[in-house]
């Protein structure tokens, strides 16, 4: 996720909504960022509702976060929709993004 915007971006959020037969997998939720350039280890809330808190971000401020997740046995499609937002000066921004998996 990178801060396309002229101003600095506060309180980024992320949120990942999936299928009931897609599992996070506890524990390796993973948040790399100009502080953490090496990554570091965050709250498993990015699955709930509320998401998870990932600060905030200036001009160009980027962050990336890795969550990994166990999916279904059957063979299917499986969506992961990234949902992020975040508090703008006039308002507050949202994105998302689409990961589709094909099982075998």
């Amino acid at each position: 996720m990178i801060n396309t915007t002229e101003d600095a971006l506060k309180g980024w959020s992320v949120r990942i909504i999936s299928q009931p037969n897609i599992v996070l997998i506890s524990n390796r939720t993973i948040v790399v960022n100009s502080f953490n350039p090496n990554g570091v280890r965050v709250s498993d809330g990015i699955g709930s509702d509320a998401g998870i808190n990932i600060g905030n971000y200036a001009k160009n401020g980027d962050a990336y976060v890795y969550s990994f997740y166990r999916i279904g046995e059957e063979k299917s499609t499986y969506t992961i929709i990234a949902e992020c937002s975040a508090g703008h000066d006039t308002g507050t921004i949202y994105d998302y993004a689409e990961v589709i998996v094909e099982s075998e």
